[in-house]
């Protein structure tokens, strides 16, 4: 069963190159979009904490 849905898929995928083509260009691009808003995130998050924490103890923060 599994075989005929895979002689199925690569059929339609040599009939529709440029749809599937799109398609996983889109794929692509979002992902490496939502990487790079994590990755952002992440380094701004951080850099709030540690500016918050130079804040509440400038001592401590001078010494490190």
């Amino acid at each position: 069963m599994i075989k005929n849905y895979l002689k199925i898929l690569l059929r339609q995928a040599y009939k529709h190159k440029g749809y599937i083509l799109i398609n996983v260009l889109g794929l692509t691009s979002a992902l490496v979009c939502g990487i790079f808003g994590l990755a952002f995130l992440t380094l701004f998050t951080v850099s709030i904490q540690a500016a918050k924490a130079s804040l509440a103890n400038p001592a401590k923060s001078l010494r490190e």
